[in-house]
């Protein structure tokens, strides 16, 4: 039984972590970074959030969809077959609507986090110009130094992310067939590297990470809610179980959620915030038809062979 939700979660994971949608708004903001923002920040900076709110709100959120969708055919394939499959990838009625709400505020509380964002980089630009009056350096030379320094960062950014790429990859076959220590090593690698991502000092790119980790939040919280839409849609309407699948990395608070049983998951569903990961969360929610079928006593590892 609990192969079928490994699976399941090792394909929700794989997909969650791809990083087209990091590289894509690192793009948008290379592209911007190359352009007149310094020039006129305030014009600039609004063009720039309208452009990353149409990239997220046309692509990524409904990429995120088919990834839920995804996630959930193992199974269902397991529950109910084909048929069942087929009933969860249509979306109608009660369900339907309920989706397209969720989306919405998914949505919402992106550009919510986007707007903040785009006042600490307004911010900071204006702080820039202010200090270089103080210290009497020209507005051309402040805009020469500034756009300098981000095609460096911005290239850096893009180098970290190809080896951020291939440390997942080495990290998902460390923990598929590794021993402790390869394992230990290589989710290392991972961590580095994510740090040194989140060192970049320059306006933009500093701007772009922060973005595009609010961005795979949202499409985390709008995967697992397309998952758990499916089980509805194909009919399994009644008590869900929280089923932990990061195995030693979960925080504490979807350990202890591990096995909880509930029909009503309003406001607690896995990316809601509640727990201590917050957005963080890859926790599913299963139909309690399907767990009752075997051992789901202990959080759940995705690389783990079965």
């Amino acid at each position: 039984m609990a192969s079928r939700i490994v699976a399941s979660a090792r394909r929700f994971r794989v997909l969650i972590e791809a990083d087209k949608p990091a590289d894509e708004i690192i793009e948008v903001v290379r592209k911007f970074s190359q352009a007149s923002i310094y020039r006129a920040p305030k014009r600039e900076v609004e063009q720039l959030r309208d452009r990353i709110v149409r990239l997220v709100s046309r692509q990524h959120i409904p990429y995120a969809a088919q990834i839920g969708r995804a996630a959930a055919r193992p199974i269902l394939s397991a529950m109910g077959g084909q048929d069942a499959v087929r009933l969860g990838n249509r979306f109608r009625g009660p369900v339907l609507r309920n989706f397209e709400r969720y989306t919405r505020r998914n949505l919402a509380v992106f550009q919510a986090e986007l707007i903040r964002e785009v006042g600490y980089l307004e911010a900071d630009i204006n702080a820039a110009f202010a200090r270089a009056s103080r210290d009497g350096i020209a507005r051309q030379q402040v805009i020469a130094d500034l756009l300098a320094a981000d095609r460096e960062e911005l290239e850096q950014l893009a180098n970290l992310q190809r080896r951020l790429r291939r440390a997942r990859q080495t990290y998902a076959q460390a923990e598929a067939t590794g021993t402790p220590a390869e394992i230990r090593a290589a989710r290392r690698e991972v961590s580095n590297i994510v740090s040194q991502r989140n060192r970049t000092a320059g306006f933009l790119p500093r701007f772009a990470v922060k973005v595009a980790a609010h961005n795979r939040d949202a499409i985390r919280r709008e995967a697992q809610r397309a998952q758990y839409s499916s089980f509805r849609a194909a009919g399994y309407t009644g008590t869900f179980v929280w089923v932990t699948v990061n195995g030693s990395e979960s925080c504490p608070s979807c350990i202890d959620l591990h096995g909880t049983e509930s029909n009503n998951w309003a406001g607690r569903m896995p990316g809601d915030g509640h727990t201590f990961c917050k957005d963080a969360c890859m926790c599913q929610l299963v139909p309690i038809e399907y767990t009752d079928q075997g051992d789901t006593s202990e959080p759940l590892n995705p690389y783990q062979r079965r």
